[in-house]
């Protein structure tokens, strides 16, 4: 029988997402060593790709906002070292929010009086007449009592943020495998001190930072974690060409729960569904596709009759109470959670990202 293999590593990062390539990158920036990113299949082909793209970029939620707009001002304009990222990775052709009354109320008393109103005002976000909201959107048929227009949200080129991640991290010595699933964390005395891989190899490890997703749940489990994380399934579709000017913005009805933009001469659609799954078993709910198109014919108008050409499943894992899952572990030391980003991901991961490393960094520099 041969012997188990055995590597030694600082910081290990599960995940290959946003929120992995993220945390991996910015302790790259941070002049940490020995990082090391594991992800199970390739870099990005999970939630990431799977996601609608779209940088959003106002919530209620102060927090979010706050992350998604140091995330955004990533996208808009990234670090052109080590490695360009070729310039911004985000069409801002605007993002367009439709409320009913409850939305009303927040948005206003965001715009009103919050804390970053001055910000939200010379970032152009304001509440439009209905007459103007309009005419961005002419195809539109939702009613709504509160229109909010974002202008620098848009479509994320996804691909070339995630290909960009994982040159600039490599290229400050993070060492990624792809293709690498973990089994299992190893502890001992409630101290996270490896993992064992699919293929039998094991690794001794610092600290682990656990970015997997809908996957990061089952993992932190087998080190005695007591997070739990609820993955959950949420369908898209692009319909087929009709006559959507592809500068048209991204337009996002709280109310209705339905939101779209242009994609590939078409209209990329969401009736913003959510149930449990498990992510290893991500098949497409056949009975969605009624649902979808019903969606569309309702809220869209002027596209002529729609046909689905491509429907699919995303992932959106949600930590208890909808917040995110970042930070060391309650229970497990050394183990370290970027996860539970319910959807958010593509919009504030790049900023989580950064204060997962930084908080690593200090925490290391403390042992």
């Amino acid at each position: 029988m041969g012997k188990t293999s055995v590597t030694r590593v600082e910081h290990l990062v599960i995940g290959g997402g946003i929120a992995g390539l993220a945390t991996a990158y910015h302790l790259g920036r941070s002049g940490a060593e020995g990082v090391l990113l594991l992800e199970r299949g390739r870099l990005g082909a999970q939630a990431s790709a799977q996601s609608a793209a779209i940088l959003r970029s106002f919530s209620p939620d102060a927090f979010v906002r706050e992350l998604a707009r140091r995330s955004s001002a990533f996208l808009q304009d990234p670090p052109g070292t080590p490695v360009s990222f070729g310039g911004s990775l985000v069409e801002a052709n605007g993002v367009l929010l439709l409320g009913d009354g409850i939305q009303a109320l927040s948005w206003r008393a965001v715009l009103a009086g919050g804390p970053d109103r001055d910000v939200l005002r010379a970032e152009g976000v304001r509440e439009l007449e209905p007459g103007e909201a309009r005419r961005l959107a002419p195809h539109v048929r939702s009613e709504f009592e509160i229109a909010l227009w974002c202008p620098n949200d848009g479509k994320i080129a996804v691909r070339r943020l995630i290909d960009g991640l994982a040159r600039n991290a490599s290229a400050l010595g993070v060492e990624m495998r792809p293709g690498t699933g973990v089994r299992r964390l190893l502890t001992r005395d409630g101290h996270v001190e490896g993992c064992e891989l699919h293929s039998g190899e094991r690794l001794e490890v610092r600290s682990v930072v656990l970015a997997a997703g809908g996957w990061a749940g089952p993992l932190g489990a087998t080190a005695g974690s007591a997070v739990e994380l609820r993955p959950t399934r949420r369908h898209l579709a692009v319909t087929s060409p009709a006559a959507l000017e592809e500068d048209r913005p991204t337009v996002w009805s709280e109310a209705k729960g339905f939101y779209h933009r242009p994609e590939a001469g078409g209209a990329l659609v969401c009736v913003c569904d959510e149930d449990e799954v498990d992510p290893d078993r991500l098949e497409v709910d056949p009975g969605v596709e009624v649902r979808l198109r019903e969606a569309a014919r309702r809220e869209l108008s002027g596209l002529g009759e729609l046909t689905l050409a491509r429907v699919w499943s995303g992932i959106r894992t949600h930590a208890h109470g909808d917040h995110f899952q970042l930070g060391p572990d309650p229970r497990v030391g050394g183990l370290f959670w970027v996860a539970g980003l319910a959807g958010h991901g593509m919009s504030c991961g790049l900023e989580l990202g950064r204060r997962a490393a930084e908080a690593l960094m200090r925490r290391s520099s403390q042992l």
